[in-house]
C-alpha cells in the first residue's frame, strides 16, 4: 500500500507502509511529486475505535526478523488539520509534500513521523495522509489497488520483499487493509549479507483522505500500541 534517507530505503509498511522506506516510501522533498508506483503501505482488527534516537539496540526474534529497540508510543499527539489523534514516543516531525496519484493527479500529502537509526539500520512510526479532492470518487477496489502499489514500491526498493500476511478489516467503522511486508535489509554496505525486518501497515479511508499508519523495523508489540492509540476526531 513511509521509505529512508540513508538507504533511500526503507517501505510501504506504505507499506506502511509508507510505506518509502527510504519508505520514506511516499515522499519527496517539498515541491517535488511522488509517483504512484513509488508509494509504500502494512494490524489487528480494530473496529472501534524524526528525531534521531541515541543509538538504540537491535534484537532478533526466533524467525530471524530484526527490529530496533526504540521507545514505545506513549505521548499523545493530535492533528486538527487531518482530524486524528495518536500516540508517538515524542512529538512527531511533520512534512508537507505532494503525491502523484494515477487517478487523481498531484495531491497534497502530509506525513507525521518519528524516525530512529542505528548505523545502517532504520526504524520509524508514521502516519501518512493523502488528501484527495473533495469531489473524488473512491472505487470499490481503491484500497486493494493502494495496497498493491505499496507492496510494489517496497519490492522495487528492496528486491525479495514479501507479504507475510494481508487482510481486509474494519477500522473505526471504515473499510481497511492491514498487512506485514518482510523486507530484506543489507546492514553492511560492504557485505552482501541481508537480514529481514518487518514493515507493518494499515490503510483506510476517512472522508476524502487516505490514511496509511505504519511502522518499520519496530516490534509488533509497539506497532499494535501505535495502531490502538489511533482515533479519528
Amino acid at each position: 500500500m513511509t521509505l529512508s534517507k540513508n538507504n533511500k530505503i526503507i517501505i510501504v509498511v506504505a507499506i506502511i507502509i509508507v510505506v518509502a522506506i527510504g519508505l520514506r516510501v511516499f515522499v519527496t522533498k517539498q515541491g517535488k511529486e511522488h509517483n504512484t508506483n513509488n508509494s509504500p503501505t502494512g494490524v489487528q482488527d480494530r473496529a472501534n475505535g524524526l528525531s534521531n534516537a541515541s543509538t538504540p539496540n537491535s534484537e532478533t526474534d526466533n524467525n530471524g526478523i530484526k527490529s530496533i529497540d526504540v521507545p514505545a508510543p506513549t505521548t499523545a499527539y493530535a492533528s486538527i488539520n487531518d482530524g486524528f489523534a495518536v500516540n508517538f514516543p515524542t512529538l512527531p516531525k511533520v512534512d508537507n509534500t505532494t503525491y502523484r496519484s494515477s487517478s487523481a493527479g498531484t495531491i497534497p500529502l502530509t506525513e507525521y513521523f518519528q524516525e530512529y537509526s542505528r548505523g545502517l539500520q532504520r526504524a520509524w512510526y508514521k502516519v501518512a495522509v493523502y488528501h484527495f479532492p473533495a469531489n473524488y470518487k473512491f472505487k470499490d477496489n481503491f484500497l486493494d489497488e493502494s495496497a498493491d502499489a505499496y507492496i510494489g514500491s517496497v519490492n522495487a526498493l528492496h528486491p525479495g520483499s514479501k507479504v507475510a500476511d494481508h487482510e481486509t478489516t474494519q477500522f473505526w467503522g471504515n473499510p481497511a487493509i492491514t498487512g506485514t511486508v518482510i523486507v530484506p535489509v543489507k546492514l553492511d554496505l560492504k557485505s552482501n549479507v541481508t537480514t529481514d525486518t518487518n514493515n507493518y501497515a494499515l490503510m483506510t479511508v476517512e472522508g476524502n483522505n487516505l490514511y496509511i499508519i505504519s511502522t518499520y523495523g519496530i516490534t509488533k508489540e509497539n506497532f499494535d500500541l501505535f495502531i490502538n492509540s489511533f482515533k479519528f476526531q
